[in-house]
């Protein structure tokens, strides 16, 4: 931590909440209100110290390598936190997420995030380009897909039919 930080225990503290928040959404598979306020505070604390405020001039905020340096092994896999597709898509359009990408490995019931956003056309290019395109979908027949069905109140047999139409 030197010579970032005078007091480390500071950061390792903002560092252990948001450790909590993760384990917590990594073994519900949810991330409810509680979770993600919880994960905002810590990352606002931690920005804080790190010195990303609004008032800090670019020039003084610490290279990209030295908070990648404190975070990137415990983080590495969290890269941002959105609580829901509209907001996701707001900040960071489809092209912006997908459209550069030399690998994509994306796993959903219907990925409609994916091919509601991102044309077959413009799928197929990026492949071409040498981008490594692995999708899973949920099986359209299984009943899994039945119990979704009546969870979100669809009619019969609609999820399945936009799965396969995906």
């Amino acid at each position: 931590f030197e010579p970032y930080f005078d007091d480390r225990r500071d950061v390792e503290l903002a560092l252990d909440e948001l450790e909590v928040a993760r384990n917590v959404v990594s073994r519900n598979r949810a991330l409810n209100e509680a979770v993600l306020a919880q994960a905002e505070r810590a990352s606002a604390r931690l920005l804080d110290i790190l010195g990303s405020g609004a008032a800090v001039p670019s020039a003084d905020r610490l290279p990209v390598d030295a908070v990648e340096e404190l975070v990137g092994d415990r983080y590495a896999d969290v890269v941002s936190v959105h609580p829901d597709r509209v907001r996701l898509q707001r900040q960071l359009p489809a092209e912006d997420l997908f459209g550069g990408a030399r690998r994509l490995d994306a796993i959903g019931i219907g990925l409609n995030l994916l091919v509601q956003n991102f044309s077959g056309r413009r799928l197929v290019r990026l492949a071409e380009s040498g981008c490594r395109v692995r999708l899973l979908f949920i099986n359209p027949a299984s009943s899994a897909v039945k119990r979704r069905e009546r969870e979100l109140g669809l009619k019969k047999g609609e999820l399945s039919r936009s799965v396969e139409m995906n």
